[in-house]
């Protein structure tokens, strides 16, 4: 019950985001279809940061795991490459 409440919220904040974009274009004088590109972009760069954010977290999660696994190796000597051997 409580993440479908969670989601009506969401869904209600980014509905009435909806209605505030169209109604400034609106109130502006410029047509609605520019309230909902503006929209659009608040909502997509949105959701575009929190994927960001979630992939570079998992990516960090996932170099860690495999930094204790490789107890034996440390990562420098893995990645440097000298040429005086």
């Amino acid at each position: 019950m409580k993440k479908v409440l969670k989601f009506l919220l969401v869904v209600l904040i980014w509905t009435v985001g909806l209605g505030v974009c169209v109604t400034a274009a609106v109130l502006l004088d410029y047509p609605m279809q520019t309230g909902a590109w503006v929209f659009a972009i608040i909502f997509g760069s949105w959701y575009g940061i929190k994927i960001l954010v979630y992939l570079v977290k998992r990516w960090r999660a996932k170099r860690r795991v495999q930094k204790l696994i490789n107890v034996d190796v440390p990562e420098t000597e893995q990645k440097n490459f000298r040429i005086y051997q």
